[in-house]
């Protein structure tokens, strides 16, 4: 699922609203994946390199493909 059409995951057995990751917004573009957020003070945009994608090791399953100092 979209991280941003997550707003909250709403756990029923605590009565608690948890906020999902709402940090990235994820897109592709027909072959490749591409992810778009803050990190660290940046706005970066990330893309997948292999199948393990973003769940994997910068670098390795996924690299920064840019990346600005937020204000």
């Amino acid at each position: 699922m979209r991280n941003d059409l997550l707003a909250y995951i709403t756990v029923l057995s605590a009565g608690l609203v948890i906020p999902a990751n709402i940090q990235y917004t994820e897109y592709d573009d027909g072959s490749e994946y591409f992810r778009e957020g803050a990190r660290n003070g940046y706005q970066v945009i990330d893309q997948t390199l292999t199948p393990t994608g973003f769940s994997g090791d910068e670098n390795t399953d996924w690299k920064n493909v840019s990346r600005s100092k937020l204000p």
